[in-house]
Protein backbone atom coordinates (compact mmCIF):
# COMPACT_ATOMS: atom_id res chain seq x y z
CA UNK A 1 0.00 0.00 0.00
CA UNK A 2 0.86 3.63 -1.20
CA UNK A 3 1.21 5.89 2.13
CA UNK A 4 1.22 9.68 1.64
CA UNK A 5 4.44 11.42 2.54
CA UNK A 6 2.98 12.40 5.88
CA UNK A 7 2.03 9.09 6.97
CA UNK A 8 5.04 7.29 6.22
CA UNK A 9 7.17 9.80 8.26
CA UNK A 10 4.80 9.46 11.32
CA UNK A 11 5.43 5.31 10.76
CA UNK A 12 9.01 5.86 10.66
CA UNK A 13 9.22 7.99 14.09
CA UNK A 14 6.71 5.59 16.11
CA UNK A 15 9.37 2.53 14.36
CA UNK A 16 12.07 4.73 16.31
CA UNK A 17 10.32 5.59 19.60
CA UNK A 18 9.73 1.78 19.75
CA UNK A 19 13.03 1.02 18.71
CA UNK A 20 14.47 3.22 21.39
CA UNK A 21 11.81 1.30 24.33
CA UNK A 22 13.60 -1.77 23.51
CA UNK A 23 17.31 -0.43 23.72
CA UNK A 24 16.31 1.70 27.16
CA UNK A 25 14.47 -1.21 27.84
CA UNK A 26 17.06 -4.06 27.83
CA UNK A 27 19.50 -1.70 29.51
CA UNK A 28 17.61 -1.35 32.56
CA UNK A 29 16.25 -4.68 32.85
CA UNK A 30 18.60 -7.00 30.95
CA UNK A 31 16.91 -9.89 33.06
CA UNK A 32 14.02 -9.27 31.27
CA UNK A 33 15.06 -9.10 27.60
CA UNK A 34 12.32 -11.41 26.43
CA UNK A 35 9.77 -9.72 27.93
CA UNK A 36 10.22 -6.19 26.69
CA UNK A 37 10.75 -7.72 23.52
CA UNK A 38 7.49 -8.73 23.80
CA UNK A 39 6.08 -5.77 24.68
CA UNK A 40 7.62 -3.61 21.76
CA UNK A 41 6.52 -6.10 19.63
CA UNK A 42 3.20 -6.04 20.29
CA UNK A 43 3.59 -2.03 20.49
CA UNK A 44 4.62 -2.35 17.14
CA UNK A 45 1.59 -4.55 15.59
CA UNK A 46 -0.91 -2.37 17.30
CA UNK A 47 0.73 0.78 15.95
CA UNK A 48 0.81 -0.54 12.25
CA UNK A 49 -2.31 -1.90 12.15
CA UNK A 50 -3.98 1.07 13.24
CA UNK A 51 -1.48 3.49 10.54
CA UNK A 52 -2.36 0.83 8.19
CA UNK A 53 -6.50 0.90 8.80
CA UNK A 54 -6.26 5.24 9.18
CA UNK A 55 -4.50 4.90 5.41
CA UNK A 56 -7.03 2.43 4.31
CA UNK A 57 -9.93 5.05 5.83
CA UNK A 58 -8.13 8.07 4.53
CA UNK A 59 -7.83 5.90 1.06
CA UNK A 60 -11.85 5.20 0.81
CA UNK A 61 -12.72 9.03 1.95
CA UNK A 62 -10.74 10.23 -1.16
CA UNK A 63 -12.65 7.71 -3.09
CA UNK A 64 -15.84 8.86 -2.10
CA UNK A 65 -15.21 12.24 -2.31
CA UNK A 66 -13.85 11.73 -5.93
CA UNK A 67 -17.10 9.42 -7.30
CA UNK A 68 -18.92 12.20 -5.47
CA UNK A 69 -17.77 15.01 -7.79
CA UNK A 70 -17.81 12.48 -10.68
CA UNK A 71 -20.77 12.25 -10.84
CA UNK A 72 -22.09 15.19 -9.80
CA UNK A 73 -20.37 16.70 -13.33
CA UNK A 74 -22.52 13.82 -15.62
CA UNK A 75 -25.31 15.03 -14.35
CA UNK A 76 -24.60 18.67 -14.57
CA UNK A 77 -22.93 18.78 -18.12
CA UNK A 78 -24.61 18.58 -21.25
CA UNK A 79 -21.98 16.34 -22.44
CA UNK A 80 -21.80 15.32 -26.06
CA UNK A 81 -18.81 12.46 -25.57
CA UNK A 82 -17.65 10.82 -22.87
CA UNK A 83 -15.23 12.87 -20.12
CA UNK A 84 -11.49 11.95 -20.56
CA UNK A 85 -10.11 9.84 -17.62
CA UNK A 86 -9.75 11.85 -14.26
CA UNK A 87 -6.68 9.24 -12.64
CA UNK A 88 -3.64 9.77 -11.97
CA UNK A 89 -1.71 13.53 -13.57
CA UNK A 90 -5.40 14.19 -14.85
CA UNK A 91 -7.02 16.52 -13.46
CA UNK A 92 -9.08 15.08 -10.20
CA UNK A 93 -13.22 14.84 -10.50
CA UNK A 94 -12.64 17.56 -7.13
CA UNK A 95 -10.39 20.11 -9.19
CA UNK A 96 -13.08 19.70 -12.07
CA UNK A 97 -16.29 20.23 -9.45
CA UNK A 98 -14.35 23.38 -8.33
CA UNK A 99 -14.16 24.64 -11.65
CA UNK A 100 -17.56 23.97 -13.18
CA UNK A 101 -18.74 26.03 -10.20
CA UNK A 102 -16.40 28.97 -10.42
CA UNK A 103 -17.30 29.42 -13.76
CA UNK A 104 -20.83 28.99 -13.53
CA UNK A 105 -21.17 31.13 -10.56
CA UNK A 106 -18.50 33.85 -11.05
CA UNK A 107 -18.99 34.38 -15.08
CA UNK A 108 -15.58 34.84 -16.32
CA UNK A 109 -15.25 36.14 -19.81
CA UNK A 110 -11.15 34.74 -20.13
CA UNK A 111 -9.83 32.18 -18.64
CA UNK A 112 -6.25 31.18 -18.78
CA UNK A 113 -5.29 27.57 -17.88
CA UNK A 114 -1.47 26.77 -17.43
CA UNK A 115 -1.44 22.64 -18.22
CA UNK A 116 -4.52 21.06 -20.32
CA UNK A 117 -6.75 18.21 -20.05
CA UNK A 118 -9.94 17.01 -18.54
CA UNK A 119 -10.40 20.54 -16.81
CA UNK A 120 -10.30 22.12 -20.16
CA UNK A 121 -13.31 20.42 -21.34
CA UNK A 122 -15.04 21.10 -18.24
CA UNK A 123 -14.41 24.63 -18.12
CA UNK A 124 -15.59 24.38 -21.83
CA UNK A 125 -18.78 23.29 -21.29
CA UNK A 126 -19.36 25.41 -18.45
CA UNK A 127 -18.95 28.73 -20.32
CA UNK A 128 -20.71 27.23 -23.45
CA UNK A 129 -23.83 26.91 -20.52
CA UNK A 130 -23.01 30.75 -19.54
CA UNK A 131 -23.30 31.94 -23.04
CA UNK A 132 -20.17 33.60 -23.35
CA UNK A 133 -16.32 33.02 -22.47
CA UNK A 134 -13.21 31.49 -23.56
CA UNK A 135 -10.47 29.43 -22.30
CA UNK A 136 -6.85 29.37 -23.46
CA UNK A 137 -5.26 26.46 -22.32
CA UNK A 138 -0.86 26.42 -22.17
CA UNK A 139 0.91 23.00 -22.34
CA UNK A 140 4.84 22.36 -23.02
CA UNK A 141 4.16 18.62 -23.67
CA UNK A 142 3.32 18.69 -27.40
CA UNK A 143 1.79 14.44 -26.59
CA UNK A 144 -1.01 16.47 -24.39
CA UNK A 145 -1.37 19.24 -26.71
CA UNK A 146 -2.74 17.06 -29.56
CA UNK A 147 -4.82 15.14 -26.75
CA UNK A 148 -6.53 17.54 -25.63
CA UNK A 149 -6.92 19.28 -28.85
CA UNK A 150 -8.50 16.00 -30.58
CA UNK A 151 -10.57 15.62 -27.53
CA UNK A 152 -12.14 19.65 -27.59
CA UNK A 153 -13.26 19.02 -31.35
CA UNK A 154 -14.44 15.39 -30.42
CA UNK A 155 -16.77 17.32 -28.10
CA UNK A 156 -17.51 20.27 -30.34
CA UNK A 157 -15.86 23.25 -28.24
CA UNK A 158 -15.67 26.66 -29.87
CA UNK A 159 -15.00 28.35 -26.99
CA UNK A 160 -11.28 26.61 -26.26
CA UNK A 161 -7.85 26.42 -27.53
CA UNK A 162 -4.87 24.92 -26.50
CA UNK A 163 -1.60 26.88 -27.31
CA UNK A 164 2.06 24.97 -27.28
CA UNK A 165 4.25 26.69 -24.74
CA UNK A 166 7.23 25.20 -24.50
CA UNK A 167 9.34 25.25 -21.50
CA UNK A 168 12.05 27.99 -21.32
CA UNK A 169 14.57 29.39 -18.36
CA UNK A 170 12.47 32.34 -16.93
CA UNK A 171 13.73 34.62 -14.46
CA UNK A 172 11.46 35.62 -11.31
CA UNK A 173 12.30 37.27 -7.87
CA UNK A 174 15.83 36.69 -8.64
CA UNK A 175 15.93 32.87 -9.55
CA UNK A 176 15.17 31.03 -12.65
CA UNK A 177 12.67 29.08 -13.13
CA UNK A 178 12.16 26.22 -16.79
CA UNK A 179 8.60 27.82 -17.24
CA UNK A 180 5.94 29.03 -19.65
CA UNK A 181 7.98 30.35 -23.00
CA UNK A 182 5.39 33.76 -22.92
CA UNK A 183 6.95 35.58 -25.34
CA UNK A 184 5.17 33.92 -29.01
CA UNK A 185 1.58 34.17 -27.51
CA UNK A 186 -1.05 36.33 -27.80
CA UNK A 187 -2.43 36.02 -24.27
CA UNK A 188 -5.22 38.32 -22.56
CA UNK A 189 -5.14 41.04 -21.59
CA UNK A 190 -7.66 40.68 -18.51
CA UNK A 191 -7.72 37.20 -17.50
CA UNK A 192 -10.78 36.62 -15.01
CA UNK A 193 -9.87 32.85 -14.16
CA UNK A 194 -6.55 31.39 -13.79
CA UNK A 195 -6.17 27.66 -13.52
CA UNK A 196 -2.50 26.69 -12.25
CA UNK A 197 -2.07 22.75 -13.14
CA UNK A 198 1.60 22.61 -14.64
CA UNK A 199 4.03 23.13 -15.44
CA UNK A 200 4.78 19.31 -13.23
CA UNK A 201 7.24 19.36 -10.17
CA UNK A 202 9.77 17.02 -12.77
CA UNK A 203 10.91 20.75 -13.97
CA UNK A 204 12.19 22.05 -10.80
CA UNK A 205 11.72 22.60 -7.48
CA UNK A 206 8.53 25.24 -6.95
CA UNK A 207 7.98 24.52 -10.62
CA UNK A 208 4.53 26.61 -10.54
CA UNK A 209 5.47 29.65 -8.68
CA UNK A 210 6.07 32.18 -11.38
CA UNK A 211 2.48 31.63 -12.43
CA UNK A 212 1.68 34.90 -9.98
CA UNK A 213 4.58 37.13 -10.39
CA UNK A 214 4.32 36.88 -14.16
CA UNK A 215 0.45 37.14 -14.72
CA UNK A 216 -0.71 39.22 -11.82
CA UNK A 217 -0.37 42.17 -14.09
CA UNK A 218 -2.79 40.30 -16.43
CA UNK A 219 -5.06 39.52 -14.40
CA UNK A 220 -8.68 41.28 -13.35
CA UNK A 221 -9.99 43.25 -10.61
CA UNK A 222 -11.74 40.25 -9.40
CA UNK A 223 -9.55 37.41 -10.66
CA UNK A 224 -9.55 33.95 -9.43
CA UNK A 225 -6.72 32.00 -9.04
CA UNK A 226 -6.97 28.00 -8.57
CA UNK A 227 -4.24 26.07 -7.71
CA UNK A 228 -4.25 21.92 -8.04
CA UNK A 229 -2.11 19.71 -5.94
CA UNK A 230 -1.91 22.09 -3.44
CA UNK A 231 -1.50 19.87 -0.59
CA UNK A 232 1.74 19.06 -1.33
CA UNK A 233 4.79 20.42 0.66
CA UNK A 234 6.14 22.84 -2.43
CA UNK A 235 2.50 24.08 -3.84
CA UNK A 236 2.07 24.92 -0.02
CA UNK A 237 5.38 26.94 0.15
CA UNK A 238 4.06 28.34 -2.88
CA UNK A 239 0.65 29.74 -1.64
CA UNK A 240 2.45 31.37 1.19
CA UNK A 241 4.42 33.53 -1.02
CA UNK A 242 1.51 33.88 -3.42
CA UNK A 243 -0.41 35.31 -0.27
CA UNK A 244 2.01 37.79 1.15
CA UNK A 245 3.04 39.12 -2.40
CA UNK A 246 -0.74 39.69 -3.38
CA UNK A 247 -3.09 39.54 -0.46
CA UNK A 248 -5.16 37.02 -1.28
CA UNK A 249 -7.31 35.04 0.62
CA UNK A 250 -7.68 31.42 0.32
CA UNK A 251 -9.72 28.48 0.40
CA UNK A 252 -9.18 24.82 0.58
CA UNK A 253 -11.04 22.41 -1.00
CA UNK A 254 -10.95 18.90 0.31
CA UNK A 255 -9.54 16.27 -2.58
CA UNK A 256 -7.02 13.54 -2.57
CA UNK A 257 -4.00 15.92 -3.96
CA UNK A 258 -5.36 19.07 -2.36
CA UNK A 259 -7.08 22.57 -4.83
CA UNK A 260 -6.79 25.92 -3.43
CA UNK A 261 -9.00 28.69 -4.47
CA UNK A 262 -7.47 32.39 -4.09
CA UNK A 263 -9.52 35.68 -4.16
CA UNK A 264 -8.23 39.22 -4.14
CA UNK A 265 -8.91 40.61 -0.75
CA UNK A 266 -10.60 44.22 -0.79
CA UNK A 267 -9.79 46.70 1.59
Amino acid sequence: MRFKHADTRLLGLLLGVLAATFFVGTLLWPTARTEVLVVVSTLFVVTTILHVRRSIDARLEDNRRSSQAYNALLKLLPLRRPLPPMTGWAASPELAATLFSIVRTEQPQTVLELGSGASTIVVGYALEMNGAGHITSLDHDSAYLSNTVGTIRGHGLTNAEVLHAPLADVAVDGGTWRWYDLRRLNLPESIDLLIVDGPPRETGPRARYPALPLLLDHLSADATVVLDDADRGEESAILTEWQRMAGWSIERVASAKGVAVLRRVHK
